[in-house]
């Protein structure tokens, strides 16, 4: 999904929360932003918040620029519900923005 940060600050994702449909997704194995990692552990139940554990990745490579757009990946096991509905609540946490519900 892509997130575009139209603040006047470059942003920095510091957290995030997910809910998702065990059924069929399965676990959710992995996370990227902007191409980089920020977590690979396979997570079963449907839900996850972060931090705990913090984010991989360095701060510059977890930034939006002002004026500039992020591109987040959730990776499952399985293929994915398309119904949104499933995944709420989720939401992505910028510094110093704050949080941004996302799904």
């Amino acid at each position: 999904m892509k997130v575009f940060n139209n603040t006047g600050a470059s942003q920095e994702l510091t957290g995030l929360s997910i809910t998702w449909p065990t059924s069929p997704n399965g676990n959710l194995t992995k996370i990227t932003f902007n191409g980089t990692t920020i977590y690979n552990t396979s997570t079963p139940g449907g839900s996850l918040t972060i931090p705990p554990p913090p984010l991989l990745g360095t701060t510059a490579q977890r930034t939006i620029a002002a004026g500039a757009c992020g591109t987040v990946v959730f990776s499952f096991a399985n293929n994915v519900s398309t119904n949104p509905a499933l995944y709420n609540p989720s939401s992505l946490t910028f510094s110093p923005f704050g949080s941004v519900p996302i799904f």
